[in-house]
């Protein structure tokens, strides 16, 4: 039995480092969910878990990592556009090629580099909200360690060091607290699947003093990618089962991190999803698993009860992208419908529950034929009424909610984008760090 746990480990852990696992934390698909049909354990509190050893040969244990500048940069539009000084920082990353380009307020390139993906490739590089650096959680042969990195590619520093605490556990997808002080990251354990696991649980650490993780969740199910820290304070929002075995969804505060439960669902059939926060941290769209309807969105506001959103009643459908308006009137979200085999952006009045407008792919391809697929949608406008995705060639798009229309942009094509572009933070609804 130890022998074949050993050659799981062994084998998950070599498809980590061929690229093989998905392991971009994107707010902009997202993959079917591994219903979890365990019995989870009775409610533990949040509470420090034993200090982890320290890691004493990491340094010489760890791959060599030589970030280089990629040859080439983009350039600038050639052209005046509508949005130029609309964007703060932007990150656009490859994972299949570990390539992240930065862009300008005016949409210029100002940066591209390419991790050395022959030493190691890093999980995921997230956004530090209070130096608009760069982090990294990256393998090292006895555990995990978080790296900074800066905007040209180079290591800043070593943000800390984790050993794995049993043979089946790993720690994914670090998201840094909006003051920079916090890491949240999803540690995985039981059977390892490809891109989720049995038990799927949230831990917070004190950048300061990391020797003390914090397990928030304690029935494994946190959703695959962990939680969501919200934008305009440091408290952080997850799912875990209750001791009824029902998901439901929590918010822990810094800086004492005690858990507080703000749903009541009762069915069992739901499963754990993404959560994406309002710009004022006041209430937050989850999108959960169901049997019945596929994936379905709750509204959940931290102090009124929570509602579910009329998303194309009675089918079945797989939620992605989810964006807010500035004003948190507005919601859009991008949809595939299973009943009609087809996708949309649909947006919607949030105080009202009312579906305000809708994009299928097939109108789309009706009024510009080039627009024939809605690959990673994302805002250009805070009122989400100017929105921007790519067709099936890789070609970029910009449809307009007021006049209906669909045009190129010109200065996005001609990008190799691959299959599992991450994009975050292009809109004014939020900028992406504060500079």
């Amino acid at each position: 039995m130890l022998n074949r746990i050993g050659q799981r480990k062994t084998i998950f852990l070599l498809l980590m480092l061929m690229g093989v696992i998905g392991a971009c934390n994107s707010p902009y698909t997202t993959p079917v969910q591994v219903v979890n049909t365990f019995t989870p354990s009775p409610t533990v509190d949040a509470t420090p878990i034993p200090a982890l050893p320290a890691e004493t040969s990491l340094a010489t244990e760890t791959p060599a990592f030589s970030p280089t500048l990629a040859a080439g940069l983009p350039e600038s539009p050639t052209e005046s556009t509508d949005h130029a000084g609309r964007f703060k920082t932007i990150i656009v990353s490859d994972k299949d090629s570990s390539e992240i380009l930065l862009f300008d307020s005016n949409g210029k390139a100002i940066d591209v580099y390419q991790l050395d993906g022959q030493s190691y490739t890093p999980l995921l590089a997230e956004q530090v909200s209070n130096h608009c650096g760069l982090v990294a959680l990256v393998n090292t042969p006895t555990g995990h360690k978080l790296i900074q990195l800066d905007q040209r590619g180079e290591i800043v520093q070593e943000i800390f060091s984790l050993k794995n605490d049993d043979a089946d556990s790993l720690r994914y997808l670090p998201m840094i607290s909006k003051s920079g002080e916090f890491v949240a990251y999803v540690v995985y354990s039981g059977e390892l699947y490809y891109d989720s696991a049995q038990y799927q649980d949230l831990e917070v650490v004190k950048l300061d003093d990391p020797e003390k993780p914090i397990r928030l969740s304690s029935h494994g199910g946190a959703w695959k990618e962990g939680g969501s820290w919200s934008l305009e304070s440091d408290q952080i929002a997850f799912t875990d089962y209750d001791d009824k075995s029902i998901i439901q969804v929590y918010v822990a505060k810094i800086p004492d991190l005690e858990r507080k439960k703000i749903t009541d669902f009762t069915s069992q059939e739901l499963t754990s999803g993404p959560i994406t926060w309002s710009p004022s941290g006041n209430k937050m769209a989850v999108t959960l698993g169901s049997k019945e309807y596929g994936q379905e969105v709750w509204i959940i506001p931290l102090n009124s009860a929570a509602y579910r959103l009329n998303l194309l009643e009675g089918r079945k459908i797989a939620v992605g992208s989810v964006f807010w308006s500035k004003d948190e009137s507005g919601l859009m979200l991008y949809v595939q419908d299973y009943s009609s085999d087809q996708s949309g952006l649909y947006w919607f009045d949030v105080t009202t529950n009312t579906l305000l407008h809708v994009l299928t792919d097939q109108d789309a391809s009706q009024i510009n034929p080039k627009a024939n697929s809605f690959a990673h949608p994302f805002p250009l406008s805070s009122d989400l009424s100017e929105i921007v995705f790519y067709n099936s060639m890789g070609e970029w798009y910009l449809y307009n909610t007021n006049n209906e229309q669909i045009e190129s942009v010109p200065w996005l094509n001609g990008q190799q984008w691959g299959s599992h572009l991450s994009v975050t933070l292009f809109s004014d609804v939020i900028a992406a760090c504060n500079t």
